[in-house]
């Protein structure tokens, strides 16, 4: 694995949807393909509408798609 490292950062605002999913499948491709490893932010600049279930959902809905990803790939 070399330096490269991107990210995926949903607002916990809300349920995560289907575009948080097809941006974190783009991104891990992208990172697996340098040979790199995408990290998790949760970007909570909203505060006001940030809520537990929606954090909680972020994590929930990620370890799903990182599942159901065919290749293995490591979490940081």
């Amino acid at each position: 694995m070399n330096g490269f490292r991107t990210r995926i950062a949903p607002t916990p605002n809300g349920y995560l949807h289907l575009g948080n999913a097809v941006n974190a499948v783009i991104t891990w491709m992208r990172a697996r393909m340098a040979g790199g490893s995408v990290l998790l932010r949760i970007d909570d600049v909203d505060q006001s509408r940030v809520r537990r279930e929606y954090v909680e959902d972020v994590f929930r809905m990620s370890h799903t798609l990182l599942q159901l990803l065919p290749w293995s790939c490591r979490v940081l």
